[in-house]
């Protein structure tokens, strides 16, 4: 609904999505130091972000995809790439 309405009203806006394999995801929450959360946990969370937040679609709408399994560097070095290719 929030997609739909920014789309709408900015034709130009370019979404772009950072995604992450499931089990780094799932690792990397279960150790962080605040708000951690056990696997089935976050499985709730985040299928209940997709049924009740509709989060599904702009992710399958974005217009660019940030592979967030590498080190902060390379995550930065995605976006640059993305940011100069769309200037």
């Amino acid at each position: 609904r929030l997609y739909k309405y920014l789309i709408e009203r900015f034709p130009e806006l370019k979404l772009i999505c950072v995604v992450v394999d499931k089990d780094i995801r799932y690792k990397r929450v279960a150790e962080r130091p605040d708000r951690p959360f056990d696997r089935s946990a976050i499985e709730y969370r985040d299928l209940s972000e997709i049924e009740n937040l509709y989060k599904g679609g702009p992710i399958a709408f974005a217009d660019y995809y940030i592979l967030n399994s590498f080190d902060m560097d390379k995550e930065i070095e995605q976006l640059k790439e993305i940011l100069e290719k769309d200037v």
